[in-house]
């Protein structure tokens, strides 16, 4: 059994969140975190003509539903992702907009350059990466406007010329260059980096005149045309990842405390203090008992107690990598196998195999791909040496923060290190309230301590505060 740090500033402890009152621990997003790189893992897409096709199919899917909405709302009410078939497109419901969505996917994906484009991504040797995905993405949704607005104006659905044409990109000389280059097997690393820089410097002129638009037009308000017309396909991007995995939420965690920089950074330049937990055994892992929205029933969400396994970060230069096509695990099996492993004309991928005839081995590797990625930081923050608790649910909606807010028993917060800087007064509120605390529940004994500045500068020891004893009747 080992002991875990948490810093905290005395507002997060006794302000308006009351974290001490409570004993509550918050489970911060990933958006929330002082890393904008937190959880990040190297997607890339490697898979067969029926995977391919069935992305773009996707892609296409999502897009008209967008265009329509636009075409109903403007700017009257905000278009967002809730509004499109994006969790699965396999089952939309029977109304006309579902039969014209089938007949136009299968119209583009059959053209020839729709087709030309399926070849090259079929026959790359290594994985397709989000850089250029996200250029042959920005190609396609030019083409596919195009071939929405006219069938839309040739029914009647929109008046002709309403919105610029958007120019249309020829993929043919485009691929033809890629190909030429990924030909040459001998240099296989050396080209790859070029065609890597070529992606970003693509994406880079793309961004470019994205700006120069938005500047060349006026400045109403016009949240949903950018939405559908200038940045789908990042927000695509950023959407269909999150088929991957689930959302996660992390409460973080040392082993220890004497980092001085830990205290200027998380405990408000050594004004906060450290709560310190004592652990139980769960299998191979020290945890933390905490209660926590874990089932549902007819009432709504179920908060019982469960144990959480401290996990150690891991720190390097590198990322996981993940097959997107091969890491569809929050979908059910029968979204996996019918929107993306089977198509139109009922060819299957190959991809079935690797993952319906071995379902064991391929969701232990599916989860372990994802404790890898929401455990790995990069080497700059390797001097943290944290720990952290990780939440999420397939059951219940957390996104409220509401839900994120679980509970520790008393028992478990063993003491408190007051920081260098921490005012006398803060001390007196929390030491009142720590008397309170174990009047209640009958704790006999408390610790508290000082920190103060060990000989190396750059370290913290605590110093007992053995005389601060409570006495009760």
């Amino acid at each position: 059994m080992s002991e875990y740090y948490r810093f905290r500033s005395v507002d997060a402890l006794l302000g308006e969140h009351a974290e001490l009152q409570r004993q509550s621990i918050y489970f911060a997003s990933p958006e929330e975190l002082n890393d904008p790189m937190e959880g990040l893992a190297d997607f890339y897409w490697k898979g067969d003509a029926v995977a391919w096709r069935n992305l773009i199919r996707h892609f296409f899917t999502c897009l008209i539903h967008a265009v329509t909405q636009y075409e109903i709302v403007r700017e009257e009410q905000k278009i967002t992702w809730d509004h499109l078939p994006w969790r699965n497109t396999s089952e939309l419901p029977p109304i006309p907009l579902t039969q014209k969505t089938k007949e136009l996917a299968g119209r583009f994906l059959a053209t020839e350059e729709l087709a030309q484009l399926v070849e090259y991504l079929v026959e790359r040797d290594v994985g397709v990466t989000e850089e250029e995905l996200h250029t042959h993405l920005r190609c396609i949704h030019g083409l596919a406007v195009i071939a929405i607005r006219a069938d839309f104006e040739a029914g009647g659905l929109m008046p002709p010329g309403k919105l610029p044409a958007p120019k249309k990109l020829e993929l043919s000389p485009f691929l033809a260059g890629l190909n030429a280059l990924f030909q040459d097997k001998a240099n296989a690393a050396k080209h790859l980096n070029v065609a890597r820089a070529i992606f970003r410097s693509t994406n880079h002129m793309f961004d470019q005149l994205q700006t120069i638009t938005r500047l060349q037009n006026s400045l109403d308000a016009r949240a949903n045309f950018d939405f559908v017309y200038l940045d789908f396909c990042r927000a695509y991007l950023g959407q269909v990842k999150k088929l991957v995995h689930p959302d996660w939420y992390a409460a973080c965690f040392v082993n220890n405390f004497r980092n001085a920089s830990m205290w200027g950074h998380y405990a408000q330049g050594h004004t906060g203090v450290c709560l310190k937990f004592r652990s139980a055994r769960m299998g191979d892992s020290d945890s933390l008992s905490l209660s926590a929205p874990s089932t549902a029933n007819l009432d709504g969400p179920q908060w019982i107690r469960q144990k959480f396994p401290f996990k150690r970060i891991t720190y390097g230069d590198s990322r996981p990598m993940i097959n997107f096509f091969a890491t569809l695990g929050r979908l059910p099996m029968g979204a996996i196998r019918d929107c993306w492993y089977t198509d139109v004309d009922g060819r299957r991928s190959e991809l079935m195999e690797s993952v319906f005839n071995r379902e064991g081995d391929w969701r232990e590797e599916y989860w372990s791909s994802f404790d890898a990625s929401i455990t790995r930081k990069l080497n700059d923050w390797k001097y943290e040496e944290e720990y952290r608790l990780t939440f999420w649910s397939n059951i219940n909606d957390i996104s409220d923060p509401s839900m994120r807010v679980l509970t520790y028993d008393f028992a478990d917060l063993e003491g408190i290190i007051f920081g260098i800087r921490t005012s006398e007064a803060d001390k007196l509120r929390i030491i009142r309230l720590i008397h309170d605390k174990c009047a209640e529940t009958g704790r006999k004994e408390f610790n508290f301590f000082q920190a103060a500045q060990e000989r190396d500068p750059d370290r913290v020891e605590a110093q007992p505060l053995s005389l601060i004893k409570f006495k009760f009747q």
